[in-house]
């Protein structure tokens, strides 16, 4: 039991976290965190951003599903000078970094206790998380929410797989109580 109540405080740091990024990402006053609603129409450019971090107790996919116009509501100030047709490439350069700065900040809370690593982002439109983590499906710990306002969201999906358990996420906690300065974050 207390092991599932340290994976639900380390989602929970996870969706602030993601929540917190988005919204200084975006120049936002709030960024409201939903129930994961699929409602995404994945016919009309919609795309996936995902970044690994890992070592050697655990391996961790931090994914940012989107459709173009989505984002273009979400951070509209952000993309104001941008000529339309260069929309896609910088909204998905813009998710990309979105991905960075999460698995950057995860990766510094992991340091801590592990030696952590990172992927460069990726951008696909699909792909298989089983061939991905070559584990079995019930050995993954799956957390979704979306992020956004009513009608602009992104859809988070979190696979977390510990090889090794940790006693429990405390460490997070404590680096993020640490960080008593707001990370500035540039846009490209």
């Amino acid at each position: 039991m207390g092991n599932i109540l340290q994976t639900t405080k380390f989602i929970e740091n996870c969706k602030n976290m993601s929540s917190d990024i988005l919204k200084d990402y975006c120049d936002l006053d709030v960024i409201e965190t939903f129930e994961y609603c699929d409602d995404l129409n994945t016919k009309v450019n919609t795309w996936n951003s995902f970044i690994f971090v890992g070592g050697t107790k655990f391996r961790c996919m931090f994914l940012a599903q989107f459709t173009t116009i989505s984002l273009l509501g979400l951070a509209s100030e952000k993309f104001v000078d941008i000529k339309e047709v260069d929309y896609i490439h910088t909204v998905k350069d813009f998710m990309r970094e979105y991905c960075n700065q999460f698995a950057g900040k995860l990766k510094a809370c992991f340091e801590q206790e592990n030696d952590v690593s990172l992927s460069l982002p990726i951008i696909s439109r699909d792909f298989d998380v089983r061939n991905i983590f070559n584990i079995k499906d019930e050995e993954i710990t799956i957390a979704q929410w979306s992020l956004g306002e009513e009608k602009n969201r992104i859809n988070i999906k979190l696979y977390f797989y510990e090889k090794e358990k940790f006693p429990n996420f405390d460490f997070i906690d404590d680096y993020l109580n640490k960080q008593s300065t707001k990370d500035e974050i540039d846009f490209f």
